[in-house]
């Protein structure tokens, strides 16, 4: 059985989210903790500090969020997904200097996590790697595109770009193995406040999504 990992994320330096908007660059990492009981148990079965694992991205003047969640692979605006999480976001960014060719590099990034979107979430993925996780018993699992977990989505999207952002399988990876990522570097835990939904997503509920619950 694999070594269980720390259960608690770093000290918070709290932080609003119109306070790092502008620093926020494309690539950095959003990891989540999420106050809600499948969260907790999710980390209890992971031996983890997080629930949920996402990429930040520059479209134009909006900043959005790409994840994998229940409707499937998706891209939200940042500022909403923050507004409706119940729990800790933590915002990581990269170690541009550390990784050679970087431009370059988060091209094939961008471009693998955006030829994602639509896939569906990968639920039989997720069972299948926690069974492994608690008790070592490997499950025959399926390819990327016929579903993927958050976690396994992000780490995918970067192995494909050039920058594996942990030495496993993107398969193998959940969210608290990417917070102990070479090239990324905790910055700031962001507060939530659901003000920072915008006026036309108030009452906007994700299909998939109707419990109110994210990961």
């Amino acid at each position: 059985m694999p070594a269980p990992r720390p259960s608690s994320p770093p000290p918070q330096a709290i932080a609003k989210y119109e306070e790092i908007r502008g620093d926020i660059k494309d690539g950095d990492i959003f990891l989540l903790r999420g106050a809600y009981l499948s969260s907790r148990l999710f980390e209890r079965a992971t031996h983890g500090a997080y629930s949920h694992a996402t990429i930040a991205m520059w479209w134009g003047d909006r900043l959005m969020l790409l994840q994998a969640e229940a409707a499937g692979v998706e891209a939200v605006p940042l500022s909403y997904a923050i507004g409706i999480y119940e729990g800790r976001c933590d915002w990581y960014s990269l170690r541009r200097e550390a990784i050679p060719d970087f431009e370059l590099k988060f091209a094939a990034v961008a471009a693998r996590a955006k030829a994602y979107l639509g896939i569906k979430y990968g639920y039989l993925n997720l069972f299948k790697k926690l069974f492994k996780r608690a008790l070592g018993i490997h499950l025959h699992e399926t390819k990327p595109d016929d579903g993927m977990f958050c976690s396994q989505f992000v780490a995918e999207a970067f192995k494909n770009g050039g920058m594996a952002l942990v030495p496993r399988d993107a398969i193998d990876t959940f969210p608290a193995d990417i917070a102990f990522s070479t090239i990324i570097e905790y910055r700031k835990t962001v507060a939530h406040d659901p003000s920072t939904v915008p006026p036309r997503l108030q009452d906007f509920v994700p299909p998939g999504r109707e419990d109110g619950k994210p990961n």
